[in-house]
C-alpha cells in the first residue's frame, strides 16, 4: 500500500511540475503582459522547483492525503491562477487602479508564502514515522441516541414558537440558490420575529445533521457488510456519496465536504480493492471542483460571457490570486487599524451579535472596500497571507497559511491513528476543509468552522461503543 501511494505521489508531483514549467515559460515569453505583471512567471517557476524538491523525500512519506492536497492547492494558486489570468488578458474585477501598483509586492509575498509552506512540508515529511493502527468497528452508544433525541426535541420546540423557521429545512434538503431563502428579519408569518440567536441555533443543528449522518450510514454499512461483502459495502457507500453531491444548497457545501470525506473513508477502509481507481477518483474530483466553480461564476447561465475572463475572475477570487493579494498589500500600506480583535469577536457564531457595534471594521470589510474602491460589497475573499500581513506584518505574513497547513497534516494523522470510524470520518472531513482554507479563505472563516466542528466532535465522542475487533485497516 505504501509503495503504491509513493508511486502515485511521484506521478502526481511530476505531472504538476511539468505543467508548472510549461506555464512559467508561456508567461515569460508573453508579450501582452503589462510591466506590473511581468514577473508573474516566477510563481509557477518557483512552484515547479519546490514540488520537484519534495520528490526526493517521497521514500520517507507514508502516503499523505494532506500533502497531496496541499501540493495540489498551491498548483491552483501559483500555476493555474496566473495562467488563467493571462488567458483572460489580465483583466480583473477591481475598480481600484491603485491595486496595480502593488502587483510586484503581491507576487513576492505569494512566493514567500509558498516557500514557507513547502519548507514546512519538507520538515514534516522528514520527521514522518510509520503509525501503528488499531482499528475496530464501533456502534452508536446510548449517549448518541440521547443527543439526537434532544436535537429533535429542540427543533420541535423552536418550530412550535417560530413556525416561520420551518423554511430553514431548505438548508438540509433542497437544491437551491441563496436568493430562494427568506431573510430571518422578514419572517413575520406567525406574528413573531425569531431572534437571530434562535435562527443561528437552528442552522447550526442542520449543519450538524449534514456532517454527522453520512458518518452514521458509512459505519452502519461497514459494520454489516465490510468483513465478507466488501464490494457490496463499497457500492452502498458510493450510493450514499452520490446522494450527498445532490443534496446541497447554494449557501454552503457541507454535504460536498462530507462526500469527499466518504470517498477518503472508502479508500482508507478498502484500499486494496479501490487503489487502481484512485487516479480516476482524483481526476473526477478535480473536474467536479472546476465545473462547480464555473457554475457558481455563472459560466453556464446561457448569457454571452467570455469563458476565459470568467475563469480568470473565479480562480483569482477563490484561490487567493495576485489581484486579491495586491489589494491586501494596498490595505496594509494605507491603513494603521488593528483588525485582530474585531475579526474574532464579529466572526464567532452565537456571540457575534453582541459585538456587531464594536469600534472598527473587520479586515474582510476593509479589504473589499479597497478592492472595489467603494463600500457596500463583501464578496471577495481576503487571502490568508494578506490577513497575516495585516495582523503581523510582511515578515510573519505566512503564519496563517502555515498554521492551516500544519493543522491539515495533524488532522490527517489523527484520522489515521483513531480506532473509531466515526472520528476517522470526522477528522478526514475537517482535514479537507482546512486544506481548502489554504486556497482563498482566512482566519475569519476558521473561527466559524472551529465552533461548528467543536460541536460535531463532542457528538462524535458519544458514538464510540466498540464492537468486536474485525480487521486492521
Amino acid at each position: 500500500m505504501r509503495r503504491t501511494i509513493q508511486i502515485y505521489y511521484l506521478f502526481f508531483a511530476a505531472l504538476l511540475s511539468v505543467a508548472g514549467l510549461i506555464i512559467a515559460m508561456i508567461l515569460y515569453i508573453d508579450r501582452n503582459a503589462e510591466h506590473y505583471i511581468s514577473h508573474l512567471y516566477l510563481l509557477p517557476l518557483l512552484y515547479t522547483c519546490y514540488t520537484m524538491g519534495t520528490m526526493v523525500l517521497v521514500k520517507r512519506m507514508s502516503g499523505s492525503i494532506s500533502i497531496f492536497g496541499i501540493v495540489g492547492m498551491y498548483f491552483l494558486k501559483d500555476v493555474l491562477n496566473p495562467f488563467f489570468l493571462m488567458l483572460g488578458n489580465y483583466q480583473i474585477m477591481t475598480k481600484n487602479t491603485e491595486i496595480f501598483l502593488y502587483f510586484d509586492k503581491a507576487i513576492l509575498l505569494m512566493i514567500y508564502e509558498t516557500t514557507c509552506v513547502y519548507t514546512l512540508l519538507i520538515m514534516s515529511s522528514a520527521s514522518e514515522r510509520r503509525m501503528k493502527k488499531r482499528e475496530s468497528s464501533v456502534k452508536p452508544g446510548v449517549l448518541f441516541r440521547i443527543t439526537i433525541s434532544l436535537m429533535i426535541l429542540l427543533i420541535g420546540g423552536i418550530l412550535a414558537v417560530y413556525p416561520s423557521l420551518s423554511g430553514r429545512f431548505h438548508t438540509i434538503l433542497e437544491i437551491g440558490k441563496p436568493e430562494t431563502y427568506i431573510p430571518v428579519r422578514s419572517w413575520r408569518v406567525s406574528g413573531r420575529e425569531p431572534l437571530g440567536l434562535v435562527d443561528t441555533l437552528m442552522r447550526a443543528i442542520f449543519t450538524l445533521v449534514q456532517i454527522i449522518f453520512p458518518a452514521y450510514f458509512v459505519v452502519k454499512i461497514h459494520n454489516k457488510y465490510g468483513r465478507k461483502h466488501e464490494a457490496r459495502a463499497i457500492a452502498y457507500m458510493l450510493l450514499v456519496d452520490g446522494c450527498l453531491f445532490f443534496v446541497m444548497t447554494g449557501e454552503n457545501a457541507n454535504t460536498v465536504f462530507a462526500a469527499v470525506a466518504v470517498l477518503i473513508m472508502i479508500c482508507a477502509l478498502y484500499f486494496e480493492r479501490v487503489r487502481k481507481y484512485i487516479p480516476m477518483i482524483a481526476a473526477g474530483g478535480i473536474l467536479f471542483v472546476i465545473v462547480a466553480l464555473l457554475g457558481k461564476g455563472g459560466a453556464f447561465a446561457g448569457e454571452n460571457r467570455n469563458l476565459l475572463y470568467e475563469l480568470s475572475q473565479i480562480f483569482n477570487a477563490y484561490f487567493g490570486g495576485v489581484a486579491n493579494v495586491a489589494a491586501a498589500c494596498l490595505l496594509k500600506e494605507t491603513s494603521d487599524q488593528i483588525y485582530l480583535a474585531a475579526d474574532f469577536f464579529r466572526s464567532v457564531p452565537f456571540i457575534s451579535s453582541f459585538f456587531s457595534g464594536m469600534a472598527g471594521v473587520s479586515s474582510v470589510v476593509a479589504f473589499n472596500d479597497v478592492f472595489w474602491g467603494f463600500t457596500g460589497r463583501s464578496d471577495q475573499l481576503l487571502p490568508s497571507v494578506g490577513q497575516g500581513a495585516l495582523y503581523f506584518g510582511y515578515i510573519c505574513a505566512p503564519v496563517i497559511p502555515c498554521f492551516f497547513a500544519m493543522l491539515t497534516m495533524k488532522l490527517e494523522k489523527m484520522a489515521k491513528g483513531t480506532a473509531n470510524y466515526y472520528l476517522k470520518y470526522f477528522f478526514y472531513y475537517v482535514t479537507f476543509v482546512m486544506m481548502l482554507l489554504l486556497g482563498g479563505n482566512n482566519l475569519t472563516h476558521f473561527y466559524r468552522y472551529a465552533i461548528r466542528f467543536g460541536m460535531v466532535f463532542l457528538i462524535m465522542q458519544t458514538m464510540s461503543v466498540k464492537m468486536p475487533r474485525e480487521r486492521s485497516v
